[in-house]
């Protein structure tokens, strides 16, 4: 292994410097020039919006230096040339603390100047840094978690970001004008050194020696070009970078000059943003990972896309104005969090090869550059435009700002539906992943999923299992898979279980498959059971190759659940295996699935098998299984369900329909009346003797014009009537064939 290369056990080990580095930058970040505060910052030396929105173009614009630096970052070691830029530009972002020293002691054009060119140092140096740390994240971040990752890293910046905003927000509440800026500045620029030197420990980013000349690395740089899948990329991110531009690049000052706010209050409800993003994160991350970057992608573009909206109709100066921004800034915070972990796993897993970083990566890095600056750069620009807009549209107020609204809208929309045009592997389709928080109970899925991943002693594990099936969700169906592995049988069986309870899953079909065939019989048989259950006919070859376990209960439990799939094709290995068998309980089992797929050509086997039954409850399913063959075994369970209580009733009851129904068929001439006497029988609840009576009045209808399963149970009803009058379940076939036959057309 070269000495260049660093093992994923390393990565892995080194990760927690990164995320470290990641939390203190973005504290640097919010607090000097990518936050609200840098916004409300220039509006408060009184800049004209067209001014602000060039200097926020500022930092994208210089994007396009990554054309001409890539090949001197890889050559310089990417992991050097991003930690020295790193830090240069925190000194430089230092300076911006002397503006109000600038503004009076010259005047609001010079400070302009001023402030233009060190944002342009700090631009060039951001420029060259994250031209080097694209091709160095790729490679000391694991593909396998890269979703997870970012999440870890959202999260923790945002809870640090968090507590420096809350901070910052009270001291400026004290202050006013420009000094109030300069302390969370200064602050900022402390965080951003401590970044630096956490940086130092992340490993990779070694020096690169090339032959190659720049204007050949230009020329295959541009060769990405080519990709389609690289093109619809880009052309997807321009859109939804310059919609979101439109947006909110000027929201805080919307909020302030629109809707009233103080710059304070407008900075502290940014914490909205930061509490969507602390709650999706981890969600976002893992369904990265698990489902694929394009759904989450869709997903969180089809969120943004609800915000220009919001933020138009946005009530000013009424009771829900705070609490909505509030939230407004928490769908925002969600959605650019979805779309931010989405659109770099896209990038990096699905788009670019890894053996092309570079080439590819300077290409996007300049390419969203110039995207990324011509959206705030635009925005300025029309905003003084429509300087002058006002008046009302319905409820809505018309002002500045809305044509910027409905611009963010139409981009986002068009982002959206490009986007969904792009191919990533292994990515679920985006309907599907949606569809799966609207099925079942998700709140108890991830609830579930999060206890699974900490429940530690077999209790809690079974507990979990249980709960993970009770959900009845597709979002947790890795859990109970991987419950299959779990050094408990407990744990198994309940997984087992818990998959039968819930939602039809193709891979659950898979999974239950290995464990009938595992080499466990009892948990065999349960997965048996489970398949069938679930009812997904995918299961039938693996229950087919179960019939012919070594094990008598398995090969039972697998013809069981090939009768709940209704798979008549395997009737006569079934059929087979009934003739073979020489214990009852196994052959109930065999008599059972064959009632279930209605395999009339076996039921004189089958009544022959029910008189030599002596436990009553075999006798009653072994009844219900003949009953199956001859008619609706609805009729046969309610009658026995209603014969509990009172028999000679509800067996009157079932005869007087039965008289009513058969008087229209000619093989039951005379039956009516003689049904009736039998009928008066049974209502004085002299069952023995009504059974009787009634095996005389079938022998006296002409069984040879019914059909031959239905005349095969009533000729075993008549002989068993009269030899033993007191077994019920021979009542009930004969008045449930009786009335099946009855309801047949002649």
């Amino acid at each position: 292994m070269s000495p260049n290369v660093v093992t994923t056990t390393e990565k892995m080990r080194r990760l927690p410097w990164f995320v470290t580095m990641q939390a203190f930058n973005s504290i640097f970040c919010y607090l000097t020039v990518f936050g609200p505060l840098f916004v409300l910052f220039l509006g408060e030396m009184g800049l004209p919006k067209g001014r602000i929105g060039f200097l926020t173009a500022l930092f994208p614009f210089c994007g396009l230096l990554a054309l001409f630096v890539a090949p001197m970052t890889e050559r310089m070691g990417v992991k050097r040339a991003f930690l020295t830029f790193y830090a240069l530009r925190k000194f430089i972002t230092a300076l911006l603390l002397f503006t109000p020293l600038v503004l009076a002691t010259y005047d609001l054009n010079t400070a302009f100047y001023y402030v233009a060119v060190v944002i342009a140092l700090f631009a060039v140096c951001r420029s060259i840094a994250e031209t080097a740390f694209c091709p160095w994240s790729q490679e000391f971040i694991p593909d396998t978690v890269r979703g997870k990752y970012n999440a870890t890293v959202s999260i923790i910046a945002t809870l640090a970001t968090g507590a420096a905003i809350v901070g910052a927000s009270f001291y400026m509440a004290r202050k006013s004008g420009l000094s109030a800026y300069m302390g969370p500045m200064a602050v900022g620029v402390l965080f951003g050194f401590i970044g630096v030197a956490a940086g130092c420990m992340v490993p990779g980013g070694a020096p690169v020696a090339r032959s190659e000349s720049h204007w050949n690395f230009l020329r295959r740089m541009f060769g990405a070009f080519r990709d389609r899948k690289f093109r619809l990329y880009l052309v997807g991110i321009a859109l939804v970078s310059l919609g979101w531009a439109a947006t909110a690049s000027f929201l805080p000052l919307y909020l302030r000059e629109q809707v009233g706010l103080s710059s304070g209050m407008v900075f502290m409800l940014t914490n909205g943003a930061l509490l969507g993003t602390l709650l999706s994160s981890y969600a976002w991350g893992w369904a990265a990972d698990r489902y694929g970057s394009k759904p989450v992608m869709l997903t969180s573009v089809n969120l943004l896309l609800l915000l220009p909206i919001c933020w138009w109709l946005l009530p000013r100066g009424g009771a829900f104005t705070i609490p909505l921004i509030l939230f407004f800034n928490g769908v925002s915070g969600a959605a650019l969090t979805g779309w931010g972990i989405a659109s770099d796993r896209h990038l990096y897993v699905d788009v670019v090869p890894p053996e092309k970083k570079m080439h590819y990566l300077a290409l996007f890095y300049a390419y969203s550059g110039v995207v990324g600056g011509i959206g705030p750069l635009a925005a300025g620009y029309a905003l003084e435009h429509f300087s002058h807009l006002s008046g009302n549209f319905g409820p809505a107020r018309l002002d500045q700002y809305t044509p910027l609204f409905a611009a963010g809208f139409l981009l986002l929309l068009a982002g959206f539906l490009v986007l969904s045009r792009t191919r990533a592997g292994g990515s679920m389709p985006s309907g599907r992943f949606v569809g799966m928080f609207l099925q079942g109970n998700p709140f108890m899925a991830l609830e579930s999923m999060v206890r699974y991943n900490f429940a530690g002693d077999e209790d809690s594990r079974v507990s979990v299992a249980e709960r993970l099936g009770e959900a009845r969700s597709p979002l947790n169906v890795n859990e109970l898979i991987e419950a299959l592995s779990d050094p408990s049988f407990n744990v198994r069986y309940e997984a087992v279980i818990s998959m039968a309870r819930t939602r039809n899953d193709r891979r659950f079909v898979h999974a239950l498959a290995g464990v009938v065939h595992g080499g466990e019989p009892e948990l065999a048989a349960a997965a048996a059971w489970a398949l069938g259950r679930m009812g997904n006919r995918a299961a039938i070859p693996a229950l087919r190759r179960g019939l012919q376990a070594e094990t008598p209960l398995l090969r039972a439990r697998c013809a069981r659940a090939l009768g709940m799939l209704e798979d008549a094709d395997s009737i006569p290995a079934i059929m087979q295996l009934f003739r073979l068998e020489r214990n009852s309980g196994i052959r109930m089992a065999y008599a059972s699935a064959l009632g279930v797929l209605r395999a009339r050509e076996t039921v004189p086997e089958l009544l022959d098998f029910l008189r030599s039954l002596d436990a009553p409850m075999q006798r009653m399913e072994l009844a219900l299984a003949a009953a199956q063959m001859v008619g609706d075994e609805e009729y046969f369970v309610r009658l026995q369900r209603d014969a509990a209580l009172s028999p000679g009733m509800v067996y009157n009851q079932a005869l007087e329909v039965i008289r009513r129904k058969i008087i229209r068929h000619s093989w039951a001439e005379g039956a009516s009346e003689a049904l009736g006497k039998v009928a008066d029988i049974m209502a004085q609840e002299q069952v023995e003797k009504g059974a009787r009576v009634l095996a005389e009045v079938i022998g006296d209808l002409q069984l040879s014009a019914v059909a031959p399963a239905r005349a095969s149970v009533l000729r075993e009803c008549i002989e068993m009537l009269r030899l033993a009058p007191q077994r019920r379940e021979y009542i009930f076939l004969a008045l449930h064939a009786l009335d099946a036959a009855a309801e047949e057309e002649e």
